[in-house]
């Protein structure tokens, strides 16, 4: 089977749980158990069937429950030429007799998916490979970088950890193979988190069913210390929750942080709270309780509006948590809470004079 998919180059391919989803049907309009003893030889097509579709299954279960998805070799899609032997990238050469040798590159490395953004423009290599230590490493890159000799390409691999033979052509030779590679996995990038094309797209998962691509954040627009994932376990978290119980500040606080995603399906317009009161009485300790429900950092209000313009774009669709409102410049803070309010940033021009379109 995992062959005939490669041969129609499915980007990702799986076995359906049937015996799961068998034992359910369809009562008007709901999935409910299904009565009778499940027939022998039944298969997917007797679901739809039945009116079931994968929506409805996707819905009910989560498609995670659904496949058991399988893994493509690592070498599907090299190019003619080329081999994955022993963890080493390699280019298949004749022999003076017609024999056929294997001549080493360079350490492990192949390409994972091919890259755009959201108007199919900007395409990248995402590329995959093993460093000295043998931590797998990712990095995209641009077709742009190709042109020419391809020194900054080969250098952003470099940096990452690839080792190669000192031959020469052994740049080319790498960089040809990568940029040849045939492979069907399709990559979405998106400028911001958030929902985009009926999923989530947090920094590091994407909630949401799978439709023929992969999303994925461009972390390359966020800054570090600016956004990062929850590490703790929902027992901390049960905790943690339980000791605000009481506080209606606190409550407050933390039903808040779970508006952000919800305002895009309700169509609402933003908003926001201001904490104010007399200092240290336990304000910071308040945000700091409250970023942790979705493992956001905590910005302050000291910078440009430029600044702020770029963390809110950063948190689209998610909490923001500013601190200290004091350190601001009183100007600053009307054109950012004003910008806040609005969803919108500034209209800006492009190397053109033409307009781009705004951070939202």
């Amino acid at each position: 089977m995992a062959d005939r998919c490669l041969e129609a180059r499915a980007a990702r391919f799986g076995i359906v749980r049937i015996e799961q989803i068998a034992t359910w049907t369809l009562k008007d309009g709901q999935l409910v158990h299904r009565d009778d003893p499940v027939a022998a030889g039944f298969d997917v097509a007797d679901l739809v069937a039945e009116g079931i579709t994968w929506d409805m299954l996707v819905g009910h279960f989560g498609e995670e429950n659904l496949i058991d998805w399988i893994e493509p070799p690592q070498d599907a899609g090299i190019p003619d030429g080329y081999a994955l032997e022993n963890g080493r990238l390699c280019r298949l050469v004749k022999g003076q007799e017609g024999e056929i040798e294997k001549v080493e590159l360079c350490s492990w490395i192949r390409v994972a998916g091919l890259a755009r953004d959201r108007n199919s423009q900007s395409w990248e290599i995402l590329v995959q490979l093993r460093d000295p230590d043998g931590l797998v490493h990712e990095e995209l890159i641009p077709y742009a970088e190709l042109a020419g000799d391809g020194t900054a390409a080969f250098a952003r691999l470099k940096n990452r950890g690839l080792r190669s033979t000192a031959a020469k052509g052994v740049k080319n030779a790498i960089l040809s193979c990568l940029e040849l590679w045939d492979t069907p996995h399709r990559i979405r990038m998106v400028p911001s988190a958030g929902h985009h094309d009926g999923r989530f797209v947090t920094p590091d998962k994407v909630y949401g069913p799978f439709k023929g691509e992969t999303l994925r954040l461009d972390r390359r627009n966020v800054k570090p210390g600016q956004i990062a994932e929850y590490k703790g376990t929902k027992e901390q978290a049960d905790e943690l929750a339980k000791l605000c119980v009481g506080n209606s500040r606190l409550v407050l606080a933390m039903a808040a942080a779970f508006v952000g995603p919800l305002l895009y399906l309700l169509g609402a317009e933003g908003g926001g709270i201001h904490f104010y009161c007399e200092s240290s009485v336990g304000k910071t300790t308040l945000l700091k309780i409250v970023k942790t429900i979705l493992g956001l950092l905590m910005q302050t209000w000291r910078g440009t509006d430029n600044g702020l313009e770029g963390i809110a774009t950063n948190h689209s669709d998610l909490l923001l948590v500013l601190d200290e409102i004091g350190e601001a410049d009183s100007r600053v803070v009307g054109r950012v809470v004003y910008m806040l309010a609005n969803g919108t940033g500034k209209i800006r021009a492009d190397a053109r004079g033409e307009a781009r379109s705004p951070k939202t």
